[in-house]
């Protein structure tokens, strides 16, 4: 299988949103661990939960380190995102927590956004879950129709949800979430050999700007089987930012305001790199995404992008073969601050 990409709009809860793209993963490269049945979108209904593993096509590592994702909709806007090994996330469709000295829960192991209450995810807690909208909109959901775009490719995927003319006006309530293993930073390779880390990155932010609340972890490595543990910071549980030097951990993505033209009118685009896990820093790079700023690029245009000398294989002279990625939302207010890009095309993923 090569890659795949898939945006559909219109959906009026974030079950009915989540359900779909889990039938196109499904369909796509991952393979259904749980339930039993064959899961079926049309049916799922406002509260399920499906364990997701990633094959081969979506990863070359499947065979021997695989990882997974289990998606619950705890009520018809509350999404639930775990993202751990088949220890963490077996066959039986339950999953981990994090607990304390006192061997009491405090988290879940994997859990997209922040800090789970208690080992729970609520939906008065705006910032947990991937998607938490139950205590904003009620039963109006019909005003703030979703949609995504999910990009699948042979080492990973992105998956993005938002609400339509709501985030377009505001930047808000644009959750995203990356899971791939990185690239050789000179060839564009897919780093199968050492560690061999699965990344994940996610923004879950339910306010205005989403400056502060993207995350990341590592998932796996070849020999640790389980993903990254919260931090202690100043005596609270936390994420590990993704945008903000930590004890141990560098910020990977710039989330602010920033100039990205260059002096001959070019701009700059950045993929997520300066990445390191608990034991070593890694010299790779998360390719599946990237930043720039949301005054240089309009949303929902596609931009060609050369990198990692990739080309047709001509000869006598290979032409560069140029990537496509996909402006998505920005962050700030106003259509400003960064901007998200997500492959499109090349890359592992065919044209349309």
């Amino acid at each position: 299988m090569t890659g795949y990409i898939f945006e559909k709009n219109n959906f009026l809860t974030a079950a009915e949103l989540i359900a779909d793209a889990v039938g196109q993963m499904i369909d796509n490269g991952f393979t259904q661990k749980y339930p039993v049945s064959a899961f079926d979108p049309q049916t799922a209904g406002e509260a399920f939960s499906v364990t997701l593993e990633a094959s081969v096509d979506v990863d070359p590592l499947a065979a021997t380190q695989p990882w997974r994702i289990r998606f619950e909709a705890l009520e018809k806007d509350l999404i639930s995102v775990i993202v751990a090994t088949p220890t963490q996330l077996p066959d039986d469709g339950s999953f981990a927590k994090e607990v304390n000295a006192s061997n009491a829960p405090v988290d879940i192991i994997g859990a997209v956004g922040a800090i789970a209450t208690g080992g729970n995810i609520v939906s008065s807690s705006l910032s947990q879950g991937f998607i938490n909208r139950s205590t904003r909109v009620g039963d109006d959901g019909n005003s703030y129709p979703m949609s995504y775009r999910l990009s699948i490719s042979p080492r990973g995927f992105f998956l993005g949800t938002w609400e339509d003319a709501v985030t377009a006006e505001t930047s808000a309530h644009f959750n995203w979430i990356l899971v791939q293993r990185p690239v050789d930073r000179d060839t564009g390779e897919v780093v199968i050999t050492g560690k061999a880390p699965v990344w994940c990155v996610n923004s879950t932010a339910d306010t205005t700007g989403i400056t502060n609340n993207i995350y990341q972890f590592v998932v796996r490595e070849s020999d640790i089987l389980r993903p990254e543990a919260p931090k202690m910071v100043d005596t609270t549980l936390t994420r590990r930012s993704a945008t903000q030097n930590q004890d141990d951990s560098e910020a990977i993505i710039n989330p602010y305001q920033q100039v990205r033209l260059t002096e001959d009118g070019k701009y700059v685009i950045n993929f997520p790199s300066r990445l390191n896990s608990s034991r070593y820093r890694y010299s790779h790079e998360l390719d599946m995404i990237a930043t720039t700023s949301a005054d240089v690029v309009s949303q929902e245009s596609i931009i060609d992008i050369e990198v990692y000398g990739e080309n047709d294989g001509a000869t006598p002279t290979p032409n560069p073969t140029p990537r496509k990625y996909k402006a998505l939302q920005a962050n700030y207010t106003g259509n400003t601050g960064m901007r998200v890009l997500v492959l499109h095309e090349g890359g592992g993923i065919d044209a349309i």
